[in-house]
């Protein structure tokens, strides 16, 4: 067997610390928006049609409209948009296994460089080729609508975690005019 040069092992170090680097920001990207994809699909086959936790919690409840002063149909929207999209479509796991790959491929990624941006497209328009031919397999006449419906749970999942960024915002927002407030009454 040939011995790698040294100009060959760190080229090929180069490609793996490259290779993983891409990956750690595909994944870190995707964490948040799989999380709440599962988290959808368990509250849906829980039969209930508002995130909630393992436990039976609900993962936005109506207490945080008075705490942080934002509206209850915000909140509900949070909770139930995506739920409820799962459950108007009855995703089979064919269908979200597809989905999360499209999902998972999304170029983008501000940290992603101009040739991990490509190769992602690339990726993402075979898995959405591959989503568009099952759907016409098995839905035949109504194949076509049913791609753009399972499609529509990526905006959805996007728009969720908008709404949760916001609702974050608002949050260390108020909270840190608590913390001045009472800073402010410490002081005095």
């Amino acid at each position: 067997m040939e011995q790698l040069d040294l100009e060959d092992k760190v080229g090929l170090f180069r490609h793996f610390q490259f290779k993983r680097i891409f990956q750690i920001t595909l994944l870190k990207s995707f964490a948040a928006k799989a999380t709440m994809l599962f988290t959808s699909l368990r509250t849906m086959r829980g039969k209930n049609e508002k995130l909630m936790t393992p436990g039976g919690h609900e993962i936005v409840p109506d207490a945080l409209s008075e705490f942080f002063d934002v509206s209850l149909e915000f909140l509900r929207q949070i909770r139930s948009r995506l739920v409820n999209k799962l459950i108007e479509l009855n995703i089979t796991n064919e269908e979200l296994l597809l989905v999360t790959v499209i999902l998972f491929c999304d170029p983008a990624i501000s940290t992603l460089s101009e040739n991990c941006a490509a190769i992602i497209t690339a990726k993402r328009g075979a898995y959405t080729s591959a989503l568009f031919q099952y759907c016409q397999l098995t839905y035949q006449a109504t194949g076509h609508t049913r791609f753009l419906d399972l499609l529509s749970i990526c905006h959805v999942v996007n728009k969720n975690m908008e709404d949760i960024q916001n609702l974050t915002i608002i949050v260390k927002m108020k909270l840190q005019l608590a913390e001045c407030k009472q800073l402010f009454n410490d002081i005095i």
